[in-house]
């Protein structure tokens, strides 16, 4: 599919504001990817849509304090779309819902480098084929003028991104075996992206009564990168700075998270290694950060599961890339395609 040019929504105001933004501005494709799920979420997850919704239900009660804000921006994104707010919850509950059934799933890419005025996080994002067709770019401002630029699959809470802070952050989903009842992490993901400070980016990730882990790979301009690594009960946070670059996919890799890894996925470990060796080549022959990033994110080696990843047939352990992104944060630039960064071009969008 040759998207070469995403709808942006332009959005200003309260989190229930920015959230009907989205919802009237991609009305056609919130409904449509509800109606996918609906159709085929017994086979992604093992579960009919009802039982998804009955449990997403269940979940959205942990979410307390600041985190409301981001259901808020779900029910608003229901209103302005005309679909059940319910149904939106499934969607945004598809770690909770879909990665305990299938616990070797392949999952996104990330990447962070940093050189002296070159601050670059990029992310491959991996999900449902379906995902392509409805993505749009939005871009969020808050009542209090900070804003945020994200691509995302209406109906989705944007959870990667780069905020006006000049912070960006890719997200990777992790195997904790500690998972339990808790708040759906992309509502801590929405609500970390929104984070003024490095600092505060890692609060509100750690924030406790989580239901489940996720890594969080981030930057800031200036020079700064971090990773945080969650499960549902522990954190742990590796930092780098200028002349570093730090990779990730989606098995823990601080040793204090090592007896509760619950994936033994060999793409994971692949991707991982192979995002290494292409960073640390071009790295020693001093590459511009930006295009080490585009070279990875488009690499083949070990297809099918590959960092940049192609549907596998009947396969719901797979989720072949559906979105590229990297965001130059000195510059405040974001460069980004829909589907396989292989195939489609990336244009760029400022903040």
């Amino acid at each position: 599919m040759a998207i070469t040019a995403l709808p942006l929504i332009d959005a200003r105001g309260t989190p229930r504001q920015l959230g009907r933004a989205i919802g009237e501005g991609a009305r056609e494709q919130v409904r449509r990817a509800v109606g996918h799920f609906q159709e085929t979420f017994e086979w992604w997850a093992g579960m009919t849509f009802d039982e998804a919704r009955r449990r997403a239900l269940a979940l959205a009660p942990h979410a307390r304090g600041a985190l409301r804000g981001a259901l808020e921006e779900l029910a608003g994104t229901a209103e302005g779309a005309g679909v059940a707010v319910e149904d939106l919850l499934v969607l945004n509950c598809g770690e909770e819902l879909t990665c305990s059934v299938v616990p070797v799933a392949e999952r996104c890419t990330s990447l962070a480098m940093s050189r002296p005025g070159r601050t670059v996080v990029a992310h491959n994002e991996d999900w449902s084929e379906s995902d392509i067709e409805n993505l749009v770019l939005v871009r969020l401002t808050s009542s209090d003028g900070s804003s945020v630029l994200s691509a995302t699959a209406a109906g989705y809470l944007p959870v990667t991104g780069m905020n006006s802070h000049g912070i960006a952050t890719g997200a990777d989903t992790v195997y904790g075996t500690d998972e339990r009842a808790g708040i759906p992490n992309s509502l801590i993901s929405r609500w970390a992206l929104d984070a003024p400070t490095p600092q505060e980016q890692r609060r509100r990730s750690a924030v406790d009564g989580r239901s489940r882990g996720a890594n969080r790979l981030c930057g800031q301009a200036g020079g700064t990168i971090w990773n945080v690594e969650t499960s549902a009960t522990r954190v742990a946070v590796r930092k780098a700075g200028q002349g570093e670059w730090l990779a990730h996919t989606n098995h823990y890799l601080e040793p204090e998270l090592a007896d509760i890894e619950g994936s033994s996925s060999p793409g994971s470990r692949h991707r991982l290694r192979r995002a290494q060796q292409l960073i640390a080549e071009a790295w020693e022959q001093g590459h511009e950060p930006a295009d080490i990033a585009a070279r990875v994110l488009r690499d083949h080696e070990g297809a099918p599961r590959s960092v940049c990843a192609h549907p596998i047939e009947d396969d719901a352990s797979h989720g072949p890339t559906v979105a590229s992104m990297i965001w130059e944060l000195e510059e405040r630039l974001m460069h980004v395609c829909a589907g396989r960064p292989c195939e489609q071009p990336y244009s760029s969008v400022r903040l």
